[in-house]
């Protein structure tokens, strides 16, 4: 990511959490039929909690399509933020950035304020 004086940003920085902004990477996409998939940038995800994952109970499932399909997780060290997130109210989707390993999750109204 970019800030618009040119300075790069990493995508997990701590900074973007003030913002109600996580950058994550996607894992997890060889256990699910779904996770063989183009990852296209700016593709929409949906977002679904999993507090009984045995593996993680900050689990966050990433799902595509109209009849959702799960294609991995958010990888644990940002998780428990968009949990947390999640867990209070907040309405959040995923969009696959660089190159189709990461994901960027924001409220859809701060998404469209990024792309402006």
């Amino acid at each position: 990511m970019a800030l618009p004086d040119g300075r790069l940003i990493e995508p997990s920085a701590p900074l973007l959490r003030r913002f109600g902004i996580y950058g994550a990477k996607i894992v997890g996409t060889g256990y699910y039929r779904a996770g063989e998939w183009a990852r296209p940038e700016r593709m929409e995800l949906g977002l679904k909690r999993e507090p009984n994952n045995e593996h993680d109970s900050n689990a966050v499932a990433l799902m595509r399509g109209s009849r959702p399909q799960q294609v991995g997780h958010v990888a644990k060290g940002q998780a428990r933020f968009v949990a947390k997130a999640l867990d209070g109210g907040e309405v959040l989707v995923a969009h696959v950035i660089m190159g189709g390993d990461w994901v960027l999750i924001t409220a859809r109204e701060r998404w469209e304020q990024l792309n402006r």
